[in-house]
């Protein structure tokens, strides 16, 4: 549980996505498995007023943050969220307890129909949960590869102010609606 007091949380987890876990091994000696960081972000972001966070992440983070932030009887102070995804964890049914372990290992390219609807699905959880935060006037998630042969073509949603650019999809347009 993190302290009341901590409002704002910049979070780079890039490494984490290696095949063997070596490095969430290491974090986390006591447990069998590592840990289910969609459900630990998901939990804690609500509680802050900006979360900014570069890793591997998916849409039960915002399954996570929804639950969350609908819990928080004076509701959530979340007014920013940046997310850069390294790579996408899951677009299927997820076990909470053993998020980590379930990963497709490796980053799926931009072209690769599983990372466009896993990025996707992610769009359309995060966008369900703006009726549980008020107070949000930024939210962007976004996919960047440097090494990309068409850098504009690195997907993103961004929401600014009540507007929204970047990705769009059927499903997408379905949950803004």
């Amino acid at each position: 549980d993190t302290p009341p007091t901590i409002r704002h949380i910049n979070l780079g987890l890039e490494e984490f996505s290696n095949a063997s876990n070596r490095l969430l091994s290491a974090l986390f000696r006591s447990q069998s498995a590592p840990p289910p960081i969609c459900t630990l972000l998901g939990e804690a972001i609500p509680r802050f007023e900006s979360f900014t966070y570069s890793g591997r992440v998916c849409w039960y983070l915002f399954k996570k943050l929804k639950e969350g932030a609908t819990e928080m009887e004076s509701g959530s102070p979340l007014r920013s969220l940046d997310l850069s995804v390294k790579t996408c964890c899951h677009n299927q049914k997820v076990d909470g307890l053993n998020h980590w372990t379930q990963t497709s290992y490796g980053t799926r390219p931009i072209t690769s129909i599983a990372f466009i609807r896993d990025f996707e699905a992610m769009v359309v959880k995060a966008i369900e949960c703006l009726s549980v935060l008020p107070a949000l006037e930024y939210l962007r998630i976004r996919f960047i590869n440097l090494d990309s042969s068409c850098p504009p073509l690195n997907p993103y949603f961004e929401l600014v102010n009540n507007e929204c650019t970047g990705l769009w999809s059927d499903d997408i347009l379905e949950a803004l609606r």
